[in-house]
């Protein structure tokens, strides 16, 4: 019988499995990709991966302030029975949401796979929702914590429109209905979240202003 020559890592596989393996024949066989890419689709909005890449590490900016801020008023100031712990568990979620809507955010723009795309605006809609929370509803809201939120809400808003550009392509409409009447509902859901956030940036400022001309 001829001899087999194999090196330390294969006979290491060899032992803990109890049987020999072909390197050759493993190397050749094609590895399937975690999600393939639909055909005839083309990502419109290319350099939505690298603002993906960005709002990561923003993500982490303000989370990390928004931790800051939360403590210290906290100390400072008087909150409403169970309303520290309720908005202190609310930022504990965004990062996993993020995170969540960026591996979606990020396979389904890239090879425009419906249900990633559809899951992307779904969380893209929740973060918003979270987000806009803490910028009209919590107890107390901090001028420079007014800034991050209103900048994180855009960049959701960015990446959610890019989202909808994927989604709503011609070559998406060739799906099953379920497909395209769930990818449709996100692209609604998503576009109603924004036109609630300019009426709530509107109520505000108006009610700013007409406070501000009272005191005078």
């Amino acid at each position: 019988a001829q001899a087999r020559v194999v090196n330390r890592t294969q006979f290491v596989m060899e032992k803990a499995v109890g049987k020999p393996i072909d390197v050759e024949q493993s190397a050749e066989q094609p590895t399937q990709p975690l999600v393939s890419k639909t055909p005839e689709y083309q990502n419109l909005t290319p350099w939505v991966l690298r603002f993906f890449f960005a709002h990561t590490y923003y993500a982490y900016v303000y989370v990390f302030y928004m931790f800051l801020l939360a403590y210290y008023k906290g100390y400072a100031l008087e909150y409403p029975a169970w309303r520290r712990p309720e908005e202190m568990m609310l930022i504990m979620c965004i990062p996993m949401l993020q995170h969540i809507r960026f591996y979606y955010g990020s396979w389904g723009c890239q090879c425009g796979d419906v249900h990633h795309l559809s899951v992307f605006l779904f969380l893209c809609t929740a973060v918003s929702w979270v987000l806009m929370f803490f910028l009209f509803f919590q107890a107390y809201v901090l001028p420079h914590e007014n800034t991050l939120l209103i900048v994180a809400i855009m960049a959701v808003f960015i990446e959610g429109l890019c989202g909808v550009i994927n989604t709503v392509q011609p070559s998406q409409l060739h799906k099953t209905t379920m497909h395209v009447l769930w990818g449709w509902g996100n692209v609604l859901l998503f576009v109603l979240t924004i036109v609630v956030f300019v009426l709530l940036e509107v109520h505000t400022t108006v009610t700013e202003e007409t406070t501000m001309e009272e005191q005078m």
